[in-house]
């Protein structure tokens, strides 16, 4: 909605909303690729979405948020290169 992913659905079926800039990274870069292939403008607009969503939210001051040790400094890498091929 409005560009932001959802991380997963438990087995429940309960839809769970952790914001990560991996998720937002990997859908745009998707999309992205979407676009290039099909030359379809919604994916595009897709792919902008994630990004201006990740921007506005997962953000201070221009700077993304911490979201953790070990990998997760992998998952703004994810999101920065498919902002940069935007």
């Amino acid at each position: 909605v409005g560009g932001k992913l959802r991380d997963h659905i438990e087995g429940t079926g309960q839809f769970v909303d952790w914001d990560w800039t991996y998720n937002q990274g990997n859908y745009a870069g998707a999309a992205l690729e979407m676009y290039l292939d099909s030359g379809d403008p919604a994916e595009l607009s897709r792919a902008v979405a994630a990004v201006d969503w990740a921007v506005a939210n997962l953000t201070s001051s221009g700077t993304f948020l911490f979201e953790g040790v070990d990998d997760t400094g992998g998952f703004k890498a994810i999101l920065t290169r498919n902002i940069r091929a935007l």
